[in-house]
C-alpha cells in the first residue's frame, strides 16, 4: 500500500483538527464571523442585499466558509477575496448560476457513464469514478461538459457526512484504453482551476490507475497546473491497490471488489431509494442528512447565517465606539464647567483658584531667570494612550 502523508490522508477526517467546525479555536471562530460579515457586506454593497435561497444556505454553512479560511491559511484578506469570487462565479456561471444546472442541461454528458458516484473509501469519504476512455475530446460540447462537471460537484456533496467530520471526497481516475483522442488539455484546465478556487479543502485524495506509458507525457503538461499542495494528493496505483483504500464490499467488481453494481443511467426520480444504495448509508444516516439539510435551510432563512455575525461584529464595534463617545463627552462637559468656573464636578479645581496659581508660578520663574537661577528647561508633555490601535497581530 503507498503510504498517504497526514494531509493526503486528513486522518481520515475524524481525528481533531484545528480549522474545521468541530475544532476551531477562539480566533478561528472570530475569523469565521468576520469572514462571514465581509462577504455579506459584498452583497450589500454590489448586489444591494439580494440573494436566492440557495445562495444563503451556501453562505450560511459553516463547513463551507471554512474552506476558503483554511485555504487560505486563515488570512483573512485572502480568504474574503477567495469566498467572494466563488460567490460570483455561482451566480454567474454560463449565465445560468450553479444552482440552477438541471439534468435537462447535461443529457449527453450525464447518460455516458463516464463519471458516476459510488459508495465511500476506508476513511468514510465518498468516491468517484471517472472513465476516461468514455470520453472524446473531438465530439463533446465544452459547454456541457464544464455544467456537468459543475453538477457532479455539487451532487457530491450530498454525498458528505460533516456530521461524522466527513468533508472530503476520493476520486479514482480509471486510465484504461486511453489514447490521445481521450486527453482534453482545455477541459482538464477548467476542471483544476474549479477545484483550485471554487471548491477548495473538498479533495481527501486522487488516485489514479491502469495509466499507460502514453499518459505520461500529458501528465508533464498537467502536472505544471496544480498547485503542490493538491499534487501531494495524486497516487498512482495499481487496481489491485485499490482495496488498501476501499473495502471490497463498496468496491465495483470491475476493480477487484465484490460489489454487482454497475452504473446505469435513471433520472433522479427514477432513482428514489437507490440514492442511499449508492452513498452505503443506512436509515440513521439518512436522517442524519435530512437534518443537516433541515438545518441548513434554517440558516439560510437568516441572511445566509451572516445576521448574527455581523449583528456581534457591529455589536462589538459599536461598543468600542460607545466607549470612545462617553469618553468624549465626559472630557468635552469636564472643560465646559471649568470653562464656567468650576460649577458641578467637585473634584474639578476651581477655575480662579487656578489662575491665580499659575500667575504665581509664572513670577516666580521670571524672578528665578532674572537672578540667573539655574534649572531644568520645561519639555513638551507627551500625551500617550493604552487603547489599542487594532494593528496588533494575533
Amino acid at each position: 500500500m503507498a503510504e498517504l502523508s497526514d494531509t493526503e490522508l486528513a486522518a481520515g477526517e475524524h481525528a481533531a483538527q484545528s480549522g474545521f467546525a468541530w475544532c476551531l479555536t477562539e480566533a478561528q471562530e472570530e475569523k469565521l464571523r468576520q469572514f462571514r460579515a465581509a462577504i455579506m457586506a459584498k452583497v450589500d454593497e454590489h448586489w444591494e442585499g439580494e440573494l436566492t435561497d440557495k445562495e444563503r444556505e451556501f453562505l450560511a454553512d459553516d463547513v463551507d466558509m471554512l474552506r476558503f479560511l483554511r485555504s487560505r491559511r486563515f488570512d483573512l484578506e485572502a480568504a474574503i477575496d477567495m469566498g467572494w469570487a466563488c460567490l460570483q462565479w455561482r451566480r454567474d456561471f454560463q449565465g445560468i448560476g450553479v444552482d440552477n444546472i438541471t439534468e435537462d442541461m447535461i443529457q449527453n454528458e450525464i447518460r455516458t457513464g463516464k463519471t458516476f458516484l459510488f459508495r465511500t473509501c476506508k476513511y468514510g469519504r465518498p468516491v468517484g469514478y471517472v472513465k476516461t476512455r468514455l470520453h472524446q475530446t473531438s465530439v463533446r460540447d465544452l459547454k456541457e461538459l464544464e455544467r456537468f462537471a459543475v453538477f457532479q460537484m455539487e451532487h457530491g456533496r450530498r454525498y458528505l457526512r460533516p456530521w461524522k467530520h466527513i468533508e472530503k471526497n476520493c476520486i479514482v481516475f480509471d486510465l484504461d484504453g486511453f489514447s490521445l483522442g481521450n486527453m482534453d488539455y482545455e477541459f482538464t484546465k477548467f476542471m483544476i482551476h474549479m477545484f483550485q478556487n471554487y471548491y477548495p479543502e473538498c479533495m481527501g485524495v486522487t488516485i489514479i490507475i491502469n495509466s499507460p506509458w502514453l499518459f505520461w507525457g500529458c501528465w508533464k503538461i498537467i502536472s505544471r497546473w496544480i498547485d503542490p499542495v493538491s499534487a501531494k494528493k495524486i497516487l498512482f496505483l495499481n487496481t489491485s491497490d485499490l482495496k488498501e483504500y476501499i473495502d471490497e464490499e463498496n468496491l465495483p467488481k470491475e476493480y477487484g471488489g465484490t460489489s454487482d453494481w454497475t452504473f446505469e443511467y435513471k433520472t433522479q426520480e427514477e432513482r428514489g431509494s437507490e440514492f442511499a444504495y449508492e452513498r452505503g448509508w443506512d436509515e440513521s444516516e439518512i436522517e442524519k442528512a435530512k437534518e443537516h439539510e433541515e438545518e441548513r435551510r434554517r440558516r439560510g432563512l437568516k441572511d445566509g447565517g451572516a445576521a448574527e455575525d455581523a449583528a456581534a461584529a457591529s455589536t462589538s464595534a459599536g461598543d468600542q465606539a460607545n466607549g470612545e463617545g462617553e469618553k468624549k463627552k465626559k472630557k468635552k462637559k469636564k472643560k465646559k464647567k471649568v470653562d464656567a468656573g468650576g460649577e458641578g464636578d467637585s473634584t474639578l479645581p476651581d477655575a480662579s483658584a487656578e489662575d491665580g496659581v499659575a500667575k504665581k508660578k509664572k513670577k516666580k520663574k521670571k524672578t528665578k531667570k532674572e537672578e540667573g537661577a539655574g534649572g531644568e528647561q520645561p519639555t513638551d508633555a507627551v500625551e500617550t494612550s493604552d487603547e489599542d490601535d487594532g494593528s496588533a497581530a494575533e
